[in-house]
């Protein structure tokens, strides 16, 4: 199953990325997965530090880690975010 990812914020340099994964996983594998893809490229790097904090989401729903993907599907990325 192919997942595209629309990244936002301090990760917005991974909007167009895409990554092949097994038929229904879940949102925490496919986190897993996409940090294992980047953590040796290096126009990501730091990118995998700010990603185990990051919310997915579809384009209505914030994902559980265990909610599962079933089928192609872009994911947004929320990275974590502070203000005053």
């Amino acid at each position: 199953m192919q997942v595209y990812f629309q990244g936002f914020g301090s990760i917005r340099a991974l909007s167009g990325y895409s990554l092949q994964v097994a038929e229904k996983s879940s949102v925490a594998q496919v986190k897993t997965a996409l940090i294992k893809a980047i953590q040796d490229q290096e126009k990501y790097t730091g990118l995998d530090e700010i990603l185990v904090a990051t919310a997915f989401a579809s384009e209505t729903h914030v994902f559980d880690e265990n909610d599962i993907i079933s089928e192609d599907t872009i994911i947004n990325l929320l990275p974590p975010v502070c203000g005053g």
